[in-house]
């Protein structure tokens, strides 16, 4: 595809072009979902904490992800502390 920018002639690579690049790259694609139906309740000034369906969204989001070609870390209410996301945050992570 060519486009036309103040006079001069840019070539922007086509979808076929870019999705042999994205294919041919080094480096993948990842993603990290959480998923929380509750939090705790002293964080928040006295509500209860508790969400609905966040989990089922987490589930939609990672299969999105995973149509994208990224790999997927899920993390669900009870194993999505503090600690598991900063520890996966602060290195790549392997799937």
């Amino acid at each position: 595809m060519r486009t036309k920018k103040k006079g001069k002639t840019a070539t922007r690579p086509n979808s076929s072009e870019r999705s042999a690049a994205r294919k041919t790259s080094a480096r993948k694609a990842q993603s990290l979902h959480i998923g929380l139906n509750s939090v705790s309740p002293t964080h928040y000034q006295g509500w209860s904490g508790d969400l609905f369906a966040c989990e089922f969204d987490e589930k939609d989001m990672s299969d999105i992800a995973a149509l994208r070609g990224m790999s997927s870390v899920v993390l669900l209410t009870k194993d999505a502390t503090r600690d598991a996301a900063t520890f996966l945050t602060e290195k790549p992570f392997q799937v």
